[in-house]
């Protein structure tokens, strides 16, 4: 909250877009201290934009996580009261102090839009993971979000869920579920986030849910 005040009150410009550069950690939020172990949580960044200039009517343009595993509707569900635009992947994502991958600023023109913005973050990324990955072993997703559209998606998802009779098909659930590609589990084995694809998911559970998500934005 102090960053995001100091920022605005001491840099006037039309635009304001944040970079969070760290480790990512899906629901459990980003950015973790070396000494302490502690984190910042979804809550507490909601915290702090609260306590911010950034709001409904004066919202940050992008918010970019060059983190691992924070493209997910939680994190946008965060950050769609605050932030025009989220970039962020929703993968385990590599770096490498030898190669950078914030010089796309450098390029960032006063005339670009947050799409562009993130476009070109994206391939510098990209060209990043080509010196760390020439021969494309490793999955890597990177994704341009946007925000206006997450309150409607919340809202379906959660009738689409409550219209899931659990007493009735908990067993068909967890087999779908069982199933599914499951992010950051691929070649770390980090087996602590239970991520899957929102698509994949609905398409797995529309036999068992009364509400139809072909009628909607699901």
């Amino acid at each position: 909250e102090t960053f995001l005040n100091y920022a605005y009150d001491n840099y006037v410009t039309e635009k304001y877009d944040l970079i969070i550069y760290d480790h990512g950690g899906a629901i459990d939020g980003a950015v973790w201290d070396d000494f302490t172990s502690d984190n910042l949580s979804l809550m507490d960044f909601k915290a702090a934009l609260n306590g911010s200039p950034f709001n409904e009517n004066n919202k940050l343009e992008v918010v970019l996580f060059r983190t691992c595993l924070n493209g997910t509707i939680e994190v946008a569900d965060t950050f769609d009261e605050y932030a025009e635009y989220l970039v962020a992947s929703s993968e385990v994502t590599l770096g490498s102090s030898l190669t950078p991958v914030l010089g796309f600023l450098n390029d960032i023109e006063v005339t670009d839009t947050a799409v562009e913005f993130g476009e070109k973050f994206i391939g510098e990324y990209q060209g990043q993971m080509n010196r760390l990955d020439p021969y494309g072993e490793i999955g890597q997703m990177y994704a341009i979000v946007d925000l206006s559209k997450t309150g409607k998606v919340v809202e379906e998802l959660e009738d689409f869920i409550q219209g899931i009779d659990l007493d009735l098909h908990y067993a068909d659930v967890v087999r779908a579920r069982s199933g599914m590609f499951q992010f950051a589990y691929t070649y770390f084995d980090q087996s602590s986030y239970d991520m899957v694809d929102l698509y994949e998911l609905i398409e797995a559970l529309s036999p068992y849910s009364n509400v139809n998500s072909s009628n909607n934005s699901l």
